[in-house]
């Protein structure tokens, strides 16, 4: 069995399931899951867009028995936690028929948390280590269970293949991923022989940084629904990957918006795809995160 995961209509060539058709009426910031064979299609699970609330999973009759729906929650699962899910929430009724309980049973007794008119499937045993860690620190910091996926934002790891870039406008160390670096010292060198200088202020920062990061701004006062605004939660920021980086320019306060008026910018608007770089946070992303073009990440793929 192979699943699929699917944003629109159009990534699936074939007739859609008519749930999964409406479903997919409008394109999706989360996926929802196909399972097939071949091109066959045997289920389908999703939650509703930007949320753990589970809408439906179904495996076609025929297929049923096999073990392919434990194997689709399972994949559901796993999704969520890549958005750092630690839930996924059941409204009771799709409880109610005794096969569809036994289902979610079978996966774990422990697992499946029953409410009056609403139910949870504990995903905590299937968060690695690191992620349950994270969790802790998410709680600690004030940052909604449902932060991640409410924003579709996944999760990113702490990079461990880190080349030096040079130093930022600070005068500090900076690093990237090896091939993000490689892709950064082409692209700024080529703007520099069009007399664009474009100047590092921030790449990679650990997870422990952002943690720092969002502490001391609680310490200030600020309450950590504004921050989120301009600061994404500790596990969700791209720099974390060594992929990302913060840009100014000779001409330019770092960090602000009038970066957009300079003509650096022009040239990564016109040039950074080539490179393989991306403006993360363009203006009313749907990240609920603030205007920063400043912020590019290289996602060549």
């Amino acid at each position: 069995m192979d699943i699929r995961p699917l944003w629109s209509r159009q990534d699936w060539s074939g007739r859609l399931p008519a749930s999964l058709h409406e479903e997919l009426s409008i394109d999706r910031q989360v996926p929802a899951l196909l399972a097939c064979q071949g091109e066959t299609i045997i289920g389908w699970a999703y939650t509703a867009d930007r949320s753990n609330q589970l809408l439906q999973i179904n495996i076609t009759e025929a297929y049923r028995r096999k073990g392919h729906g434990s194997r689709l929650l399972r994949s559901l699962g796993q999704l969520l936690t890549d958005y750092g899910c630690s839930r996924l929430e059941l409204e009771t009724e799709l409880l109610e028929p005794a096969h569809s309980r036994a289902f979610f049973q079978k996966m774990g007794p422990s697992l499946l948390l029953s409410g009056k008119s609403q139910s949870s499937f504990k995903l905590e045993s299937w968060l690695s280590p690191e992620q349950l860690k994270l969790l802790e620190v998410h709680r600690q910091l004030g940052i909604p269970d449902n932060y991640g996926i409410s924003r579709a934002l996944r999760l990113h790891a702490d990079a461990v293949d880190l080349t030096a870039i040079g130093e930022d406008c600070w005068q500090r160390p900076q690093r990237l991923a090896t091939e993000a670096a490689a892709a950064w010292s082409m692209m700024h060198h080529h703007a520099a022989l069009e007399n664009i200088q474009l100047v590092p202020v921030s790449a990679y920062r650990s997870i422990q940084y952002q943690t720092l990061l969002l502490q001391r701004k609680l310490d200030k006062g600020q309450v950590i629904e504004e921050i989120l605004k301009v600061s994404a939660a500790p596990g969700f920021s791209e720099h974390h990957s060594g992929r990302a980086i913060d840009i100014t320019t000779t001409q330019a306060v770092a960090l602000e918006t009038k970066f957009a008026q300079t003509s650096a910018y022009q040239w990564l608007n016109y040039n950074a795809e080539d490179y393989g770089f991306y403006l993360s946070y363009p203006q009313d992303n749907p990240h609920g995160i603030a205007w920063e073009p400043w912020h590019w990440c290289w996602a060549p793929e």
